[in-house]
């Protein structure tokens, strides 16, 4: 069989079309970057004093001294450093997106101290002097699931924009891939080659699972390459500065709708990063196979790659027209998307958004039920093209 693999790995990738779409998925992977990274909030804009690079390492090195457990002392070394910062550098001198949403989030009655502080700072009459030292909110009223000092506070603002941006790749992997995968079977047919392959002496048995074997093998090195170039893109922008931080303490995901500080589980940034490229993985084979499954029933790939992404957007669309019950609950093991990653933290975390009251047993149960579908989609399908007549 593995003799074979090459073989269709080359059918399929020596397509002139294939290139387009690979030249496609490079730009793409481009307007990510420029959108979530260099249009990111961190980097400021043109109109700031400090903006781009400069911005990104001051406030790397601003929130560098404010990493640790969330404490009042700390709440407090955040707001006196702010005001300074201010002091310094005015008013529209660059956004430091961590200290603002800390002090506009975590403290009691926050938005007149902020108004007032950028009206002193843009007058040049701002003076620490004004001010009162600040507490946080309580646990209660932040609705936390831990104790405030059991929570990390680190560089979680570029973090956020780089879940954005692998949740986009990973649409961008999965259109990418269903397209080069589709002609895996219904090209065959397209030609009318399917019968006379089949009639070979390897046709029925191995030709079929190097088949297979090739659009896993394109799967997930796309998987693997666009992922990486995404990290790296990441690590050279922004560094990987916060990765302790507490994911309850990734600010952005704090709304009046959903608060990740409800969040039971304790689990750092960089730990929901592996985590989240697992579950991603696991969705984008299981993607494969129902790829693998409609091309051995369809005459063509277009309506393949048609069927088969489609269905990845109508599994997500589904689910928030579904959002509770039942119903839901079913569609998350069909629905490999992983945008809205703080909803999908909070939904598993609980009975009411899935099964179980605890993070890790739901998404073992999901990861379980997906391998199980993805070996079934792989049987019926080897069987379907075995019972084929020549």
């Amino acid at each position: 069989m593995m003799s074979l693999v090459p073989f269709e790995l080359h059918k399929l990738l020596k397509k002139k079309v294939v290139l387009g779409s690979c030249l496609v998925l490079i730009l793409a992977l481009l307007g990510l970057f420029f959108i979530h990274f260099k249009g990111s909030a961190v980097s400021g804009s043109s109109d700031s004093k400090v903006h781009g690079q400069a911005a990104i390492q001051l406030n790397r090195q601003i929130v560098q001294t404010h990493t640790g457990p969330l404490t009042d002392k700390l709440i407090n070394q955040v707001f006196k450093d702010y005001i300074k910062e201010k002091e310094k550098y005015g008013s529209f001198g660059f956004y430091n997106e961590n200290s603002q949403l800390a002090l506009s989030t975590l403290i009691e009655n926050p938005t007149p101290l902020l108004v007032q502080i950028n009206t002193e700072a843009n007058s040049d009459d701002l003076t620490k002097e004004t001010f009162e030292p600040v507490k946080l909110l309580s646990q209660e009223q932040l609705g936390s699931a831990f104790p405030l000092d059991q929570l990390t506070f680190g560089n979680f603002a570029p973090w956020y924009y780089l879940f954005q941006t692998i949740n986009s790749g990973f649409v961008l992997i999965v259109l990418f891939t269903t397209f080069v995968c589709s002609p895996v079977f219904s090209g065959d047919k397209s030609k009318n080659m399917e019968k006379l392959l089949l009639s070979t002496k390897n046709g029925r048995n191995r030709l079929t699972l190097a088949k297979l074997a090739s659009v896993f093998i394109i799967g997930s090195l796309t998987f693997i390459i666009v992922q990486a170039t995404i990290l790296t893109a990441f690590g050279s922008y922004f560094g990987f500065s916060g990765g302790e931080t507490s994911v309850q303490l990734n600010l952005n995901w704090i709304s009046p709708v959903s608060n990740i500080m409800a969040f039971p589980i304790q689990m750092s940034l960089s730990q929901l990063l592996v985590n989240l490229l697992i579950f991603q993985y696991i969705g984008l084979l299981l993607i494969i196979g129902f790829t693998a499954f409609i091309s051995s029933r369809s005459k063509l790939s277009l309506s393949t790659f048609g069927i088969s992404a489609g269905s990845f957007f109508a599994f997500e669309f589904l689910t928030h027209v579904f959002s509770k019950g039942l119903l839901n609950k079913l569609l998350l093991f069909l629905s490999p998307s992983t945008n809205e990653t703080d909803h999908l933290l909070l939904k598993l975390s609980n009975h009411h958004g899935f099964f179980t009251n605890h993070f890790y047993t739901n998404a073992t149960i999901i990861i379980i039920v997906r391998l199980v579908l993805i070996a079934f989609l792989l049987f019926i399908t080897y069987r379907g093209m075995k019972k084929i007549k020549s």
